[in-house]
């Protein structure tokens, strides 16, 4: 699958590319959520893989969710969320219709991905006001769940809506 790397581009051309060094060693994903950073009770997690099980079933779009203490050798957080969507392979390959949400507490960084066909119905733009204005104001309070949970439940609903 094939995330967008306009940002890469548009990061490149102002010369502050992220710099990364050496090989990567992803993290392998739990399932549909992958909580490394322990920041989801048992319960909450099983809320979210049920809920994005669904949503993928209902319309083939996938889903996934990663919380890391750390991203290195990576600096940006959005050109490790692609990397390793892309990685993970998080959307069905003819589509490029995946969504990859990456936070980590322990750096105050949060980033959301999209696949090429999501981004059609998905920007960047809406993307960057779910973190900004759903997840980041939760994240203070330390409601990880519920600032997850109310942007996945408008980014669901905006993908369902231009489908």
């Amino acid at each position: 699958m094939k995330f967008s790397l306009w940002i890469l581009t548009v990061v490149v051309v102002m010369g502050c590319a992220d710099t990364k060094t050496g090989s990567t060693d992803f993290p392998e994903p739990f399932g549909y959520v992958t909580d490394m950073e322990d920041l989801f009770s048992e319960v909450e997690e099983n809320q979210l893989e049920s809920f994005i099980e669904e949503f993928e079933f209902q319309t083939s779009n996938e889903i996934a969710i990663l919380t890391i203490k750390d991203i290195r050798p990576y600096n940006n957080m959005m050109i490790y969320a692609t990397d390793l969507a892309n990685h993970w392979g998080v959307g069905k390959n003819k589509k490029d219709n995946g969504l990859f949400i990456a936070i980590s507490d322990s750096l105050g960084r949060t980033a959301i991905a999209t696949g090429l066909g999501t981004e059609k119905v998905i920007s960047d733009e809406f993307c960057e006001r779910m973190i900004d204005s759903v997840m980041i104001p939760r994240f203070k309070k330390k409601e990880y769940f519920d600032g997850v949970q109310e942007a996945l439940q408008l980014l669901t609903h905006q993908w369902s809506n231009k489908n």
